[in-house]
């Protein structure tokens, strides 16, 4: 939800409350059900990531997706290497193995996964980034507001 809007200029908090007017109360405790629920016709929107939703497009699902127009989030996979570690050679061995392009392409293909190479497609069914309005979401402050944003969030469902 931190994902929606960012830094909470007000207007983020106003969009949450809106929305949740409309659902009647109905939340669900994941977003890895949805897509199944809005195939399956139980809901008609579903909120969830879009390597989800892909299997049931590729599959001819009677669904859907749709990409905020005010623009998304793209949070970044990443890889790293623990300065000082024992066997360097070993993980920047693995590291370039989990960053190849045909390792990226058997992710993509299998998991669904955007590839974090550059010269690669987007996976079946999916637009490339180059099409997806992205909003300017700061990582740094968002890792710190987890307590914050699920406390508002809290406050919206539950009430005080």
């Amino acid at each position: 939800m931190i994902t929606a809007f960012g830094k909470d200029d007000g207007k983020g908090w106003e969009f949450i409350k809106a929305l949740y007017a409309n659902l009647d109360g109905k939340i669900q405790g994941s977003s890895s059900n949805s897509y199944k629920m809005v195939a399956d016709g139980e809901y008609c929107i579903g909120l969830t990531q879009e390597k989800s939703v892909q299997n049931y497009l590729i599959a001819g699902a009677n669904v859907g997706m749709v990409y905020p127009q005010e623009g998304t989030s793209a949070v970044p996979d990443a890889i790293g290497i623990v300065k000082g570690c024992k066997n360097l050679e070993n993980a920047k061995i693995f590291a370039n193995f989990m960053l190849d392009k045909q390792n990226q392409k058997m992710m993509s293909d299998k998991f669904n996964r955007r590839s974090v190479r550059t010269d690669m497609d987007p996976p079946t069914k999916l637009p490339p980034m180059k099409d997806i309005k992205l909003v300017n979401y700061d990582f740094a402050w968002a890792s710190t507001q987890k307590a914050d944003v699920l406390a508002k969030w809290k406050d919206i469902v539950v009430g005080k």
